[in-house]
C-alpha cells in the first residue's frame, strides 16, 4: 500500500509537466506549420512580381488611351484632338494614327463607309499635347472602300495573330524599340471593335505604307 500511495504521488507530481510538455510541442508543431505556409505565399508572391510586364499589344473595344496607360504622364493624340470614340465613327470603319515617341508630327487617316475619309496633321509631343495642323476630307465609294479596307482587315489578322503568339509566350519579354512613330490601327466591323498597337511598329508599318500610299494616291487625282 505504502509502494502504491509513493507511485501515485510521483505520477501526480509528473502530471502537470506531461501536460506542460505537450502543450509546448502543439504549440512549436503550429508555429512550424504557420511558418512554412507564409514561406508558400511569400515564394508564390515574389514569382509573381519576378513575371515581367507584358506590353498590351491588341484587345477588342476602344483602345486605351496613353493617358489612361500612364496615369496621364502621357497626353494620346486622341485626347488632344477631341478624336471621337471608335463606335462613333459607324459600324464599319477603320482609323490609323501615328504618335510618334519622340515628338515631332503625327498624324491620323479615318475611312468610314458611311462617313468618308478624313486625313489629318499634328504638330507635337506626347508630354506636352497635340495641335492640329492640316486637315483633308474627301469621299470614298463604297467600291473603293471596300477594296482598301480589305487588305486593312488582311494585315491587322496577322498582327493580331502575332501579338497572341507574343503574349502566350512563357520566355523573357524584351521591349528595344520603345521609341517609335506609335502606330495604332483600330478597326470596328459589324459594331465589333478590334485594335492593334504592338510596342514595335510590326505589322502596323505595312499598313501606315498601305494607307499613305492611298491616300497620296487619292488626294493627288
Amino acid at each position: 500500500m505504502e509502494q502504491a500511495a509513493r507511485r501515485n504521488r510521483r505520477y501526480a507530481c509528473a502530471w502537470p509537466f506531461a501536460v506542460v510538455r505537450h502543450s509546448w510541442c502543439c504549440w512549436r508543431m503550429k508555429a512550424l506549420a504557420i511558418f512554412f505556409a507564409a514561406t508558400l505565399v511569400l515564394a508564390e508572391t515574389l514569382a509573381l512580381a519576378a513575371e515581367p510586364t507584358r506590353y498590351v499589344e491588341y484587345g477588342n473595344g476602344e483602345a486605351r488611351r496613353y493617358s489612361e496607360q500612364w496615369d496621364g504622364e502621357f497626353r494620346d493624340l486622341r485626347d488632344s484632338v477631341r478624336a471621337p470614340l471608335l463606335s462613333a465613327l459607324g459600324t464599319d470603319a477603320v482609323r490609323f494614327s501615328s504618335q510618334p515617341a519622340l515628338g515631332g508630327t503625327g498624324y491620323m487617316i479615318v475611312l468610314s463607309r458611311s462617313g468618308g475619309a478624313e486625313i489629318s496633321w499634328f504638330q507635337g509631343h506626347s508630354r506636352s499635347g497635340w495641335r492640329r495642323t492640316h486637315r483633308v476630307r474627301f469621299p470614298i465609294a463604297d467600291e473603293g472602300y471596300q477594296s482598301i479596307v480589305s487588305e486593312v482587315d488582311q494585315l491587322l489578322a496577322v498582327g493580331i495573330a502575332e501579338a497572341e503568339a507574343r503574349a502566350s509566350s512563357r520566355e523573357e519579354v524584351i521591349i528595344a524599340c520603345g521609341d517609335g512613330p506609335g502606330y495604332l490601327t483600330e478597326r470596328i466591323r459589324d459594331g465589333e471593335s478590334s485594335w492593334l498597337r504592338p510596342s514595335c511598329s510590326g505589322v502596323n508599318e505595312d499598313i501606315a505604307d498601305l494607307l499613305m500610299l492611298w491616300a497620296f494616291v487619292r488626294l493627288g487625282r
